[in-house]
């Protein structure tokens, strides 16, 4: 029997920064998705949930976003509902669907929000994918993916 294996392109490391790392310095104009990915018992329809995307990522990367904002206005966001919980397997699998994975990085930010005026917190990923000769999957810091030449 033959087992079903992955994509290579589903199969990448992971780079998990720490508070101190030095920065991650990408081109802006290689970010070519732009994502929120929520559980399945949230409520928010995922059309209402992407125009929040640039909001989401203004906020875990605020010096690349400003950037990339600049450079591609027209930016696809998406809002992926996965199955279940929070699961960055079923995230790349996702990502895959939409033809936003192979060849890229994947930048994963998890962030707590509110859909319902603050009466209960969410964890969400928020994140997008750029171009990349090595792509992997990067869980940053707060600033810590930051346009070229920006870096500390």
């Amino acid at each position: 029997m033959i087992e079903p294996t992955e994509p290579d392109h589903m199969q990448r490391d992971t780079h998990v920064m720490q508070p101190g790392d030095a920065a991650i310095e990408i081109d802006a104009g290689s970010v070519t998705h732009s994502f929120v990915a929520l559980p399945a018992h949230i409520e928010v329809p995922p059309d209402k949930a992407a125009p929040m995307v640039r909001q989401f990522q203004e906020q875990c990367q605020p010096t690349l976003w400003a950037q990339v904002v600049s450079v591609s206005p027209a930016l696809p966001a998406f809002a992926l509902v996965l199955p279940g919980e929070l699961d960055s397997a079923a995230l790349l699998g996702g990502l895959n669907d939409i033809g936003a994975l192979e060849g890229r990085t994947v930048v994963l930010n998890t962030a707590t929000v509110s859909f319902d005026k603050g009466k209960t917190d969410t964890d969400i990923f928020v994140g997008f994918c750029h171009d990349d000769d090595h792509p992997r999957v990067v869980l940053p810091t707060t600033n810590g993916i930051l346009p070229v030449g920006r870096g500390r």
